[in-house]
């Protein structure tokens, strides 16, 4: 019920962003968003998370913990990065359908693998799980991500609101296939926080394999509809820098500054939500409840996000974002005093708060550096932040044995949300004094003339 609401919440927002006789428009946004759907799969790890170590520790008798399966969100993002960059060039050479089908065929052959690489050792489900998937989300978000940008320059930040929606709307469904597979009895977690049944366990490798079904049968149709914006349909082009020249200005790295820190600060809190929720909270169907609804906040903060930009600018609602962020982060310690209401609350605003990312940078980079070159520099900063995504497993298994783990690991990812709020005002700061030197040269040149 709740994600077919979100649906037509979507559906909604897309009729807005209709032009007249635009049924091709609503045609390709659903198919973004489809695809988007059967990618957002990857934010599901956190839940996961807690029957894969248990699997592992218990099924497969493993020395593992969760600060080492930590390592299957951290190499996956490590790979989106380069990758969406290759699919920003994929995108442009070949079109949204072939990129798109290339990285959600690697998607599907990664989950599927992970069937067989869950029992054996750690790396070879990395391997499977977190570098093929990887790429493949990496690929196709990126194809997907510029073509609505293409058949909705205008509205971009509402456009890529729907599709990201999608993106993060894909725990709502993943989770509850997850779950309600696995854990279809309501079994709660021994004292450690791991699973220790054995029915339970045994479905665990086939949970990947029901997922890639799944992601099948959102990405097959979705691929019919897909099609590239028309050459010349009456949308305005935005030209630009080059990459090279775009990588040669100051702006880039203040904006680069900006988002590689929320990002690393967001991604932390995606794989450890859970976790940190059972230290104080045994109920795993609430817990697993609340991951569900989740998405169901950042659909919202995406759509919010996103006309926000489109009516204001998009490093403003970047830096409200940011600055929210590293309030809540800094607070969430707070949670195991004020009970499991105030957690739900928690979760909830950040990932409503998180959303900003998804619906304005690639929008931002547009209007600052072009059409041409968004997609690749977007790439190249997913590339840059990939670089800093293993810090949060090795602060994890740095701190985690320490009483006090958690509370400093959110103050220090706070601390990173924080940082990025700052060069983004930065960023905002120089941009408009440098516009109105601007604007002051044109007028003493108009005085200077006769």
């Amino acid at each position: 019920m709740a994600a077919a609401g979100s649906a037509g919440a979507a559906a909604g927002a897309a009729a807005g962003l209709r032009p007249a006789g635009g049924l091709r428009q609503s045609g390709v946004l659903a198919s973004c968003f489809c695809v988007s759907l059967a990618l957002g799969s990857c934010f599901s790890i956190g839940n996961l998370t807690t029957y894969v170590t248990s699997y592992l520790r218990a099924g497969a008798a493993l020395p593992v913990d969760y600060a080492d399966t930590m390592w299957l969100d951290s190499v996956l993002r490590v790979t989106m990065g380069p990758l969406y960059a290759l699919g920003g060039l994929l995108h442009a050479r070949l079109g949204p359908r072939p990129a798109t089908a290339l990285g959600g065929g690697l998607v599907l052959l990664g989950t599927a693998l992970s069937t067989l690489a869950v029992r054996g050792p750690l790396f070879g489900l990395i391997a499977a799980y977190s570098l093929l998937q990887g790429a493949g989300i990496g690929i196709a978000l990126a194809s997907v991500s510029l073509t609505c940008v293409a058949w909705f320059p205008r509205r971009c930040g509402l456009a890529l609101g729907v599709n990201m929606g999608g993106f993060t709307l894909g725990p709502v469904l993943f989770n509850w296939v997850q779950t309600g597979y696995i854990n279809r009895t309501g079994a709660e977690p021994a004292a450690g926080g791991y699973f220790w049944q054995p029915e339970l366990l045994r479905r665990v490798p086939a949970a990947f394999l029901l997922q890639a079904l799944v992601q099948a049968g959102l990405l097959t149709p979705a691929l019919l509809l897909l099609r590239a914006a028309p050459a010349h349909g009456g949308q305005p082009h935005k030209a630009g820098l080059s990459v090279r020249q775009a990588l040669r200005t100051r702006r880039f790295y203040q904006l680069l500054l900006g988002y590689v820190p929320t990002m690393v600060a967001f991604e932390f809190f995606q794989v450890t939500w859970k976790t940190f929720g059972q230290t104080f909270i045994s109920d795993d169907r609430l817990l697993s409840t609340v991951g569900s609804v989740s998405p169901l906040f950042a659909l919202a903060g995406n759509l919010l996000w996103g006309q926000l930009g489109d009516a204001t600018s998009f490093r403003s609602a970047l830096v409200v974002a940011s600055g929210l962020l590293a309030s809540l982060l800094c607070t969430v310690p707070a949670a195991p005093r004020l009970g499991a209401a105030a957690y739900c609350a928690w979760v909830w605003a950040l990932a409503a708060s998180c959303a900003a990312l998804f619906a304005c940078q690639l929008p931002l980079l547009r209007g600052e550096f072009g059409d041409h070159s968004a997609g690749v520099l977007l790439g190249l900063m997913n590339t840059a932040r990939a670089l800093f995504t293993p810090v949060t497993p090795l602060l994890a298994r740095l701190l985690l044995l320490r009483r006090d783990g958690y509370p400093v690991l959110f103050l220090v990812q706070g601390g990173f949300a924080l940082v990025a709020m700052c060069s983004l005002i930065s960023v905002t700061t120089a941009s408009d004094a440098a516009a109105a030197r601007r604007a002051e040269a044109k007028q003493a040149e108009a005085a200077a003339r006769p």
